[in-house]
This record gives structure tokens, C-alpha cells and sequence, in this order.
């Protein structure tokens, strides 16, 4: 999807590299503090400010999956729609097609136009540190503004 900037405005372009960036960083930050990623939601303000976004531990239960916690993001990103100009989230996944793991950051704007970006990574044997590859962006299916 080399392209899909000339499909949104140059706003919204903007909205979703912030989207991105934020997500991400959190992102290598968990991962690198933990050895795992949870679901990570982060939203974009009418504003323009970035929010990190959480789930209610209680909604989730005492032991809750990923796809719980994404489920309750979507959830609470619906809820709140009219307060953002975009959202996304960051996931941890295997793309087997490259037999690798990635950081997904799925993103949707409020102008009707969703991204997802998926960044590789592999921890290096010898150092123990996360090596990143080149993003990957493709289309992603809107939920939050269908």
C-alpha cells in the first residue's frame, strides 16, 4: 500500500503518523520491558493531543486474553467516537509468512479511512535486544467509523 496517502487528506495523514508513533513507542517500551506486548490503545484528541487508552480490569475479568482486551479498546473506542479524530492500537503478532513477529498498529480515522502497520522484530540471541525491520502498511477494516 505504497500509496495510501493519496487516499486521505493531509490532516489525516498527519493524525495517523502521530497515531502511529505514539502507539509504537509504547509498544517497544512494553516489549522490551516485559518480553511480551499486551493490546497497547492510544487515541488521537479532537485537540490533537495523543491519549493512551485502557481497558477497565474489571470489564475484563481476572485472567483476559488479547482478543478480550482489543474486543474491550474497540468497545470503548466506539463509546467515545466523537472525541477523537482517529484511534489505533498496538498488538503483538506472527506474520508466518515471513516466520517473523510484529508490533501491529491498527489505526482508523475519523474521515473513514483505516491503516494497519505491521513492524518485524526479532530478539537477538547474543544481546537480547529487539532488532526492528521496515514497516509493513496494508489496509486495515474499519470498526470504530465503518
Amino acid at each position: 500500500m505504497a500509496g495510501w496517502r493519496d487516499d486521505v487528506s493531509e490532516q489525516a495523514g498527519n493524525d495517523l503518523d502521530k497515531l502511529y508513533f505514539a502507539a509504537v513507542e509504547m509498544a517497544k517500551k512494553l516489549l522490551e520491558k516485559n518480553d511480551e506486548l499486551f493490546p497497547v490503545g492510544v487515541a488521537l484528541m479532537l485537540d490533537g493531543t495523543t491519549e493512551y487508552v485502557g481497558v477497565d480490569a474489571a470489564v475484563l475479568g481476572a485472567t483476559p486474553t488479547a482478543t478480550d482486551v482489543i474486543d474491550a479498546l474497540y468497545d470503548t473506542f466506539r463509546s467515545f467516537a466523537p472525541t477523537f479524530r482517529a484511534v489505533g492500537m498496538a498488538i503483538d503478532i506472527h506474520i508466518a509468512t515471513l516466520d517473523t513477529d510484529a508490533i501491529d498498529v491498527r489505526m482508523e480515522h475519523s474521515e473513514g479511512f483505516g491503516l494497519a502497520v505491521q513492524l518485524p522484530y526479532r530478539q537477538d540471541a547474543a544481546t537480547g535486544e529487539y532488532v526492528y525491520a521496515a514497516a509493513i502498511a496494508t489496509d486495515h477494516e474499519r470498526s470504530v467509523w465503518p
